[in-house]
């Protein structure tokens, strides 16, 4: 399962569609046979305190795309292209203040260290 999280500073936070972005992301890679539509997780998390180098008013996006299941890595790597494409576009459509970094850290999960149970709530 791919795992895609976001780390954003606030000041990007109220100014992209992430529900929509991860919507558009989910259903591009599942046509690309990265996985199934339905295994694709998304979500972001907003630093409640940022600073990049000494600049407080440099934003950055940061996802990390986390393969549970082995993937070739060549496969990751164009998981991660598409992804850091469609972020930066978003960035650039949000028009921040200042400058954002945005960039994209792939890995795999070592084997054996993912854990998985689901668990139904009341009806």
């Amino acid at each position: 399962m791919p795992h895609l999280i976001v780390e954003t500073t606030r000041q990007l936070a109220g100014r992209i569609d992430f529900p929509g972005v991860f919507a558009g992301l989910h259903r591009e890679m599942a046509a690309l046979g990265y996985a199934r539509l339905e295994d694709f997780k998304s979500r972001v998390l907003v630093a409640e305190a940022a600073l990049v180098g000494g600049d407080a008013a440099t934003g950055f996006l940061v996802a990390h795309l986390v393969m549970t299941n082995a993937r070739p890595e060549a496969m990751q790597a164009a998981m991660a292209d598409l992804i850091l494409a469609r972020l930066a576009a978003c960035v650039e459509k949000a028009a921040p203040a200042g400058e954002v970094q945005v960039c994209v850290l792939h890995r795999q999960a070592a084997p054996g260290s993912y854990r998985k149970t689901v668990v139904a709530g009341s009806r």
